[in-house]
């Protein structure tokens, strides 16, 4: 048993036949090689494995494009929330409170008060209710 393993690892290693058994499997090898129906299924199953690896490789990574620009969108929506909130807190809005001033600005503005007045009313500048 282990001279033929021996036999057959030096076959598949070095192609050289020094056995009945790897005799017999050099026969086989040559004698099939040429055999064109053997050659297309071959080809046909190398390729076929190919194109399977193709699509799950492709499929692979557009699910990771789609994961990473799910991932990205939700830090960089948090991260604006985030920034947003410093930024309304620093000129002593809360965010809830900001959002509130903005709809109450638009309303005012709707009932035809001006921007000087929006700004008194609402504690926002100017420049910020002209944008609305």
């Amino acid at each position: 048993d282990d001279i033929e393993t021996k036999a057959f690892l030096e076959y598949l290693c070095k192609h050289q036949s020094t056995t009945a058994f790897t005799d017999s499997l050099e026969s086989a090898v040559y004698r099939n090689k040429d055999n064109q129906y053997w050659r297309k299924e071959y080809m046909t199953l190398a390729y076929d494995l190919y194109m399977t690896a193709t699509k799950a490789r492709n499929e692979g990574r557009e699910e990771g494009r789609l994961e990473g620009r799910a991932e990205g969108f939700s830090l960089g929506r948090n991260e604006g929330i985030t920034i947003g909130e410093e930024r309304g807190e620093k000129r002593g809005i809360s965010l809830g409170a900001r959002e509130a001033k903005l709809e109450t600005a638009k309303k005012f503005l709707a009932m035809g008060l001006s921007v000087e007045q929006v700004a008194d009313g609402t504690g926002l500048s100017p420049e910020e209710i002209e944008k609305l």
